[in-house]
């Protein structure tokens, strides 16, 4: 939902309730950094319609998105509007096995993923997105299903937004749209899963580069 959303609040960084990056590194635990995105049914009162994550080292993907079948899903896609029923719910159905019934339904599958990343809490969790309702709908749909609570202390959220939004980053997404045309399914901009793809490869370019340029 990238183009429908105000470009000045993707570079506010968003005051969450999660471990701050620099007590996660004292504390000396591995962390696992993960591109995420979201879809949601409006700006003005965003209910989450789709999760996608994608870490960052490694690729291993996770995708989840509510069944427009169920109670909530109608429910949803009657205060959806019309351009977000054209560009993003008419890439669902994509992964039936992500179809879900309920917003505590895909809290619950991202969950078990997440904490699978942690290897039974030894790892952090950097959880990197570029619009902080992002971070919000997940962390609400983790707090429905009950597993937030031990989530939270291991994980630490991350607006990148200033980073990857550069022409460097711009360019890069770009690419890997054009990348994913060609995979089968299909994926486009406006997935969550392919705009999470996509951020992971613009913050792999772009914190490349800050980390290459030379001093001064």
């Amino acid at each position: 939902m990238r183009s429908v959303r105000n470009h000045q609040e993707r570079s506010l960084e968003m005051t969450s309730p999660t471990l701050p990056r620099a007590q996660a590194k004292q504390s000396g635990a591995a962390c696992v950094s993960v591109a995420l995105d979201t879809e949601f049914t409006s700006l003005l009162d965003p209910q989450l319609l789709s999760i996608g994550l994608v870490v960052i080292e490694t690729g291993v993907e996770c995708y989840a998105e509510l069944d427009l079948r169920s109670d909530q899903g109608r429910q949803r896609l009657d205060v959806t509007p019309w351009d977000v029923r054209e560009g993003v719910i008419g890439q669902f159905g994509l992964f039936p096995e992500a179809c879900c019934d309920g917003e505590t339904s895909m809290g619950r599958r991202v969950g078990i993923w997440l904490q699978q990343l942690t290897v039974s809490g030894r790892q952090r969790l950097e959880l990197l997105y570029d619009y902080s309702t992002d971070f919000e709908l997940l962390v609400g749909a983790l707090e429905a299903c009950g597993l937030w609570p031990q989530l939270r202390p291991l994980t630490a959220g991350r607006n990148v937004a200033s980073t990857t939004g550069d022409t460097v980053g711009q360019m890069t997404r770009e690419r890997c749209f054009q990348m994913l045309r060609a995979r089968r399914p299909p994926l486009y901009r406006h997935h969550a899963l392919a705009d999470a793809l996509a951020l992971r490869e613009a913050w792999r370019r772009c914190s490349s580069e800050r980390l290459s340029a030379p001093p001064g």
